[in-house]
Parts: C-alpha cells; sequence; structure tokens
C-alpha cells in the first residue's frame, strides 16, 4: 500500500494524459508490492521519454533560434545595403550625368572605330601599315634570328619580324593596378587577338618616316611621342609601384609601357660588329611604340624588364639624351620575395643555377670572384 501510495502521488504529479485513470484503478485493484513496482518501472521510463523528448526540443529551440535571428538580421543588413547602393547610384547618376554620357559615348565611339577599321564589311577598313601609321594597333612583340643582320637584302639594314594589335590602353589610364604589365593588357584587350598581324619593322618604320613627313604640317591627331624616360630595376623591389605612379600622375597624358617584350628584346639584338644598325633597332622599336592618335598623349615611359638591366649601356648609346633609373632594394630581401612568391625551383635568382649566362661568368672572372668561397664574399 506504501509503494502504491509513493507511485499514485508520482502519477498524479507527472501524468497529463487521460489513460492515466486505468492505471489508477489497476493500482487500487492489486495489492501486491511486486505488481505496484512493475507499474512504478513503467511509469517512471515513460516519465524519463517525456522529459528527453522535451530536451531535445528545448536544444533544438536554443541552437535553431539563435542561427535564425543571424540569418535574418544579415538579410536585413543586406536589403539595407543595396537600397543604399540603389539609392547613390540613382542620386551619382543624377548628379553626374556628364560623365555616364561621355562613357556611354567612349565606348560606341570603340565599337564604331574597330568596325570601321577592322571591320570585313566595311568600306573604309584600312590595310595593315594604315593601321599602324593612325595609331590604332600597338607594336606588342619582336623575332628576329641568326639573319637579323646577314639577311641579303641591300637596301634593308636589318631583318626583323614584328607583331601588332589593337591594346584598350583606357583600361591601364583608368586602373593601372589591376593592368600592372603589358601582357595583362594585351590579354584583357578586347580586340587584340582579333586585329593581331605580322610586319617586318624596317618596312614599317620606313613607310611611317615618309607618312610622317607628308603630314608633319597638318592638323592632326596622330603624333609621336619621344621617350621621357627609362626605368631599369632588379626586381621584386618596388618598381611596378614607380611604373604604376607614372600611368596614374597624368593618365591623360602618360603613357606607360610596364615590361613590354620589344624594347629588351630590340636591346638583345645589340652587337659590336654591327653597333649602329643594333642601336638602330632599339630606336626603331621606341619610334614605333611612341605612336599615338589620342591628341592628350604628351609622354611615354618605359619600365624595362630586370633582365633589361644588363642592356642599360645600349639604351644609354641609343638614347643619351633621354633620363634613366634604377630602382634597387636589399639583395637578400630581393631573393627572399622571389623565393617566397615562386619557390625554390622557379625563382629567377635559382633558374640559370647549373647553367649560367656566359656574361654573368665572365663578370665573375673579371672582378677576380672565379676562386672565392661562399664564405668569403661579402656585400662589396
Amino acid at each position: 500500500v506504501h509503494n502504491i501510495n509513493r507511485i499514485h502521488s508520482f502519477w498524479i504529479q507527472n501524468s497529463s494524459r487521460p489513460s492515466s485513470s486505468i492505471y489508477y484503478i489497476y493500482f487500487y485493484c492489486n495489492t501486491f508490492t511486486f505488481r505496484a513496482a512493475v507499474v512504478k518501472m513503467t511509469i517512471v521510463k515513460r516519465s524519463r521519454k517525456k522529459a528527453r523528448g522535451r530536451l531535445r526540443s528545448n536544444m533544438k529551440l536554443v541552437i535553431i533560434l539563435p542561427i535564425a535571428l543571424v540569418v535574418l538580421m544579415v538579410l536585413c543588413v543586406l536589403t539595407i545595403q543595396q537600397i543604399q547602393v540603389k539609392k547613390s547610384t540613382s542620386t551619382s547618376s543624377k548628379k553626374l550625368p556628364n560623365s555616364l554620357q561621355d562613357a556611354k559615348k567612349k565606348a560606341a565611339m570603340k565599337k564604331t572605330m574597330f568596325e570601321e577599321t577592322f571591320g570585313d564589311k566595311s568600306e573604309k577598313k584600312l590595310s595593315q601599315i594604315e593601321q599602324i601609321m593612325h595609331g590604332n594597333v600597338s607594336l606588342i612583340n619582336l623575332q628576329g634570328g641568326l639573319k637579323t643582320f646577314s639577311h641579303g637584302n641591300k637596301d634593308k639594314l636589318y631583318s626583323v619580324s614584328a607583331t601588332f594589335c589593337n591594346l584598350d590602353w583606357d583600361l591601364h589610364k583608368t586602373d593601372p593596378s589591376s593592368y600592372p604589365m603589358n601582357k595583362d593588357l594585351i590579354a584583357k584587350s578586347k580586340y587584340c587577338e582579333k586585329t593581331k598581324f605580322h610586319m617586318d619593322l624596317f618596312d614599317v618604320v620606313t613607310k611611317l618616316r615618309e607618312f610622317d613627313s607628308k603630314n608633319n604640317n597638318n592638323n592632326s591627331n596622330i603624333h609621336t611621342m619621344e621617350p621621357k624616360g627609362f626605368v631599369f630595376h632588379e626586381s621584386r623591389c618596388g618598381s611596378t609601384l614607380v611604373a604604376n605612379s607614372l600611368a596614374a600622375f597624368e593618365p591623360e597624358k602618360n603613357r606607360v609601357y610596364s615590361e613590354s617584350s620589344p624594347p629588351v628584346t630590340a636591346a638583345k639584338f645589340y652587337n659590336q660588329d654591327h653597333e649602329e644598325v643594333s642601336l638602330q633597332i632599339l630606336r626603331d622599336t621606341i619610334y614605333v611604340m611612341g605612336r599615338t592618335n589620342d591628341e592628350k598623349e604628351e609622354n611615354l615611359f618605359f619600365k624595362v624588364q630586370s633582365i633589361g638591366v644588363k642592356s642599360i649601356h645600349v639604351f644609354r648609346k641609343a638614347f643619351p639624351q633621354t633620363p634613366w633609373i634604377f630602382v634597387y632594394r636589399d639583395p637578400v630581401q630581393v631573393m627572399k620575395s622571389h623565393l617566397t612568391v615562386k619557390g625554390t625551383t622557379m625563382a629567377v635568382c635559382l633558374r640559370y643555377k647549373n647553367r649560367p649566362p656566359k656574361d654573368l661568368v665572365d663578370l665573375v672572372h673579371r672582378i677576380g670572384g672565379a676562386d672565392k668561397t661562399a664564405d668569403s664574399l661579402n656585400y662589396e
């Protein structure tokens, strides 16, 4: 009876189902302790299952509610930002209608110019040499070989193949850091691949000089810029920042070739046996790259690849009046930067470890370092 009373009180406190009356009657009809104990165990098990179910549901609420609140807050913030962006764009479009109209006009003019100049169905389609004359295409590559000087044609000083295409200089002028190298500008220029062609550099320069001499007095936007400066560097030292600064300082007036391949390729053609012709190749290359049909452009700058340091003397001989700078940094920091960026196998400072260039070997012998060990070397 004592057990039944305990179970009865427990049941009254914990049970909420209508079926509890069945068990209630059962308790009073059976006075055996073991039956009451069995019923007690059943009730306890059921109450524990209920408690566990409630705990699980409560835990789910504890976990799900904060997540839902965070998601709701994020959605609210994004919605507010979108509303603000729409308001700002609408207000900016109201405040600056001229700039938007100018951008649209410029894009339309580029498309029209491309269709008129390069389109297959255009009646005004220009020939390849006319595209170069009018400054619609830029020099992007040079190729020469063993027959650069001994080509067998007495009327030509040299034989070098030149590659041209249409470059979108507005990309570099508006955002130099997004197109830091000339190869980036070539890759992102929309019409470069469609307008690419090859011609002999000497033939191009000959026709260009004739064209310029005839049109020298005409009021034309086509003109040739002289180089205002060369930037040499030892790599990983901040030279790109220098080039981008030149481009961003006066974007409308400045054109900056950042590590474009033609100048350094032309400098590699330098041959003491054909010194004057070698220098003329470099001068002609810069002359062609300085052509523009933008009347606002006045200044021409070149940032030469790090390997171009070996050809500084060639640039100085070809352009003795043009200023130049050399950007350098602590050599240990330069090598560390190379190893960090490209790893120990592709680093520039280790590229020719097993087969160093002949001029480097000659330099080491000339300064008397061939018989020295690494421990005996210093910064001096």
